[in-house]
């Protein structure tokens, strides 16, 4: 493609070099610069991409896109011909000069790619909790609808048969629109993927023409990069707030809005698209009523304005109802037939380290999960305690390098959720293990107790920084009729030190525990 066809619409502020010439892909990682590429120089937290031009341009890049302004002493050499002294008409590397690169980068691939996201079916949700599950469902519902559907989500990204390894749970933007692409090509006619806050601030999905925007919740989280919950409630209206009115596909386009919080209100407030309300309160149009909840998952009466008719599912918990009305209000949405939707999420099945239930011959339930938050905790907490019989014991630790906020909350609701917990590692990264578990157990009730077995009258916790030893721990003080609740990683591989990183699954670790 020319490049100059790559700029249209992109905002530029200076330039130097042609634009006629042909540009066979572009990069923002200077490592994966190839022949007559355009490497786009991104300015991040941690890292300016700047440095990365001399790397870029000696891997054969063509053109170069950067911030042309404010440009650090370390890199105004490598900036662009006019920084270094050099005539533009002396490099055959064509200078883009633009006042933000992320935008610049989010216009630039759905260019390079053809908008891609204009020929789907573009489904996003947003939210602090059940994002996951939530794309999964309905990912599950649409595809049982005819509709073959690309999915972009914490877990896999997956793009017709081909499965791929997520590395992140909203991929940058070039990355964003190749997938996309892949998915038009092999013939999806629906995506679904999972918007972070992070994505929304950082402009990963800018460019794209989303049909349905979906909201689950918003408790603390992230408050390391947004600062206040009000900074963080913002992020996610963006989603929501660059919906377009106009009509795609045959259908309108419209905002999926949990309303059982005052968030969903505020999120249903500013957007421009018509809004489906979804919750367990008296206000919602997509709610349930006769809501029966076992061991083997959920049943009850979904009520819409489609009509009203029987969910059964093998997901449990209360906060699985929601995350079902949400999948069945964006299905109904697109014209899914209420059966089709019953059969979908009948046959769904758990979502990877979400509440998966990991078989043993000891009589006790030990369960894996990614809640990571106070309210996740306290939701998953709650439906477990609803089908345990004997006692609740709890692994968790919380990140380093994250909100610290939150520590102290995710130890109380533990405490008081919880019959015993053991407190340990998560992903410290470059913080002290030691210290992220103190601030957690001063959430803690001082003097609290446990009432059962050889723990009796000791505390009702005990702090085992070694992951691996925390769970064999909890395992071992597991008796027939108990419930160990391994909480924070879920679906992670890996946990996260200060400078290295080791192969880590919660699940590998309980059926190692549980065979000797």
């Amino acid at each position: 493609m020319k490049l100059a066809d790559i700029l249209t619409d992109v905002e530029v502020v200076g330039l130097s070099g042609p634009t006629d010439i042909e540009v066979a892909g572009i990069a923002c990682d200077s490592r994966l610069v190839r022949e007559r590429f355009l490497f786009v120089a991104i300015r991040g937290e941690k890292l300016d991409g700047r440095l990365f031009i001399p790397d870029a341009a000696k891997r054969g890049a063509t053109a170069i896109m950067c911030e042309s302004l404010d440009a650090p002493p370390e890199v105004e050499a490598a900036s662009s011909p006019a920084i270094s002294g050099q005539d533009a008409a002396s490099t055959d590397v064509t200078w883009i000069h633009v006042s933000g690169t992320r935008r610049a980068l989010a216009q630039a691939a759905a260019n390079f790619h053809a908008y891609p996201s204009e020929s789907l079916g573009l489904v996003g949700i947003t939210g602090t909790n059940g994002k996951t599950t939530v794309c999964h469902l309905i990912r599950r519902i649409l595809e049982q609808a005819g509709y073959p559907c690309g999915m972009i989500g914490t877990i896999t990204y997956r793009v017709g048969d081909e499965v791929i390894p997520a590395d992140r749970t909203t991929p940058d933007s070039l990355l964003l629109n190749s997938l996309l692409a892949k998915m038009r090509t092999k013939g999806c006619r629906y995506a679904v993927m999972e918007v972070s806050s992070h994505s929304l601030e950082q402009q990963r999905v800018e460019k794209l023409d989303f049909d349905v925007a979906v909201f689950t919740n918003l408790t603390r989280d992230h408050l390391d990069y947004h600062g206040t919950l009000e900074n963080y409630l913002r992020a996610k209206a963006l989603l929501f707030e660059s919906l377009s009115p106009q009509q795609k596909n045959g259908f309108p386009r419209c905002a999926v809005v949990c309303v059982d919080r005052p968030e969903g209100e505020y999120i249903a407030a500013r957007t421009p698209v018509q809004v489906v309300s979804y919750g367990l309160s008296s206000n919602a149009e997509v709610t349930a009523e006769n809501v029966r909840l076992h061991p083997r998952g959920c049943s009850f009466t979904a009520c819409t304005p489609w009509g009203n008719f029987e969910v059964a599912s093998c997901l449990i918990g209360r906060h699985n109802v929601l995350n079902i009305l949400a999948a069945a209000a964006v299905g109904l949405s697109q014209g899914v037939e209420t059966s089709t939707i019953q059969q979908a999420v009948a046959t769904a099945s758990p979502v990877p380290g979400r509440l998966e239930f990991i078989r043993n011959d000891r009589g006790c339930s030990v369960v894996v999960d990614y809640a990571h938050t106070d309210d996740a905790l306290k939701n998953v907490l709650t439906a477990l305690r609803e089908i345990t019989k004997g006692k609740l014991i709890v692994v968790f630790g919380c990140g380093g390098d994250r909100d610290r906020g939150k520590r102290s909350k995710m130890g109380e609701v533990v405490n008081r959720l919880g019959d015993f917990a053991v407190v340990t590692s998560d992903n410290p990264r470059s913080e002290d293990p030691l210290e992220i578990i103190g601030e957690i157990l001063s959430g803690f009730e001082r003097g609290k107790v446990a009432s059962w077995g050889p723990r009796a009258g000791s505390p009702s916790h005990l702090v085992e920084p070694d992951r691996r030893k925390a769970i064999a721990a909890a395992i071992s003080m597991a008796a027939a009729g108990d419930t160990v609740l391994i909480a924070g990683k879920g679906h992670e591989t890996y946990q996260e030190f200060k400078d290295y990183r080791i192969h880590f699954d919660d699940r590998e670790v309980v059926r190692e525990v549980v065979r000797t």
